[in-house]
């Protein structure tokens, strides 16, 4: 999933979770015009899968075998199996191994 907006789901499921954040601004930025585009942001409340990767999100908890917590994100609880990476751009509040 690429982010564009804002938006909003109650819970996202799947084996292979990927939130991404666009990368590269339209015509507008390339003309020094950033200020038509906003960076794009997930809000949800549960996101589960064995492979997580989020960037922009908020959620209330995530669980996963494998979670990456990119930039941009807020997450009051993570669950994890095997492996949690999160980035220093990034808050969680409760980190669980399970």
């Amino acid at each position: 999933m690429k982010l564009e907006g804002a938006s909003y789901v109650r819970e996202i499921g799947g084996e292979v979770i990927e939130v991404r954040r666009r990368q590269r601004g339209g015509f507008l930025e390339e003309l020094g015009l950033p200020f038509f585009r906003r960076p794009g942001s997930l809000q949800a409340t549960s996101i589960e899968g064995d492979e997580v990767c989020l960037e922009g999100t908020q959620a209330k908890l995530v669980r996963g075998k494998r979670v990456t917590i990119g930039p941009g994100c807020r997450i009051e609880r993570v669950e994890y199996e095997e492996s949690l990476d999160v980035s220093p751009d990034s808050q969680v509040g409760e980190e669980v191994k399970g």
